[in-house]
């Protein structure tokens, strides 16, 4: 009776790889030096497995448009064209700069904090009279909504064109930095 030997996957030579992913043993060998296929274990014997699992990612990733330098190129050149489009835009007055808007809605917070933090003392007493809880609770709600009012005033600086953003023309950019900007000292 003839034996046959069992095939071990974990140790096939280049050519038995190469023909079973459907590459040429040179194409192979190409693969294998550009780190996209594994190396072999040991010397001309390579883990089927390991071969089969890389060449499906790359072919995978090849589909995708991730691995060709022709994607690569599209990538970069959708990029410079948004970059563009967005310059335009900003010079165009479209765009806030980061700076200034956080500038904007910082201030507006400050604003209304120091309306919410006067509130206490200035309707302290009127309250502290008041039985009526509803009386209590209206009072209360009007006092914040006009202070978010004024708040939201500030925060309406960011659409007005008369307002420019510092560096820009009809800004205040020449204005005191010692000036008093609202801000409420913590006690």
């Amino acid at each position: 009776m003839h034996r046959h030997r069992p095939f071990d996957i974990h140790g096939v030579t280049r050519e038995i790889a190469a023909t079973a992913i459907g590459l040429s043993p040179r194409r192979f060998h190409e693969l294998v030096k550009a780190k996209i296929l594994p190396a072999p274990l040991q010397h001309g014997k390579y883990d089927l497995p390991s071969v089969v699992r890389a060449w499906t990612e790359y072919v995978a990733a090849d589909k995708e448009g991730d691995a060709t330098i022709a994607a690569a190129k599209r990538r970069f050149w959708n990029a410079r064209a948004d970059i563009e489009e967005l310059e335009v835009d900003e010079k165009a007055g479209g765009l806030i700069p980061y700076g200034y808007a956080e500038t904007v809605v910082m201030e507006a917070i400050a604003t209304l904090r120091a309306e919410c933090d006067g509130n206490a003392g200035r309707l302290a007493a009127d309250l502290a009279a008041q039985t009526d809880a509803a009386a209590v609770r209206r009072r209360l709600l009007d006092e914040y909504r006009a202070a978010c009012a004024r708040a939201a005033v500030k925060v309406s600086e960011l659409r007005e064109p008369t307002r420019a953003a510092p560096g820009a023309s009809g800004g205040n950019d020449d204005a005191d930095p010692d000036e008093n900007d609202g801000a409420v000292d913590e006690d």
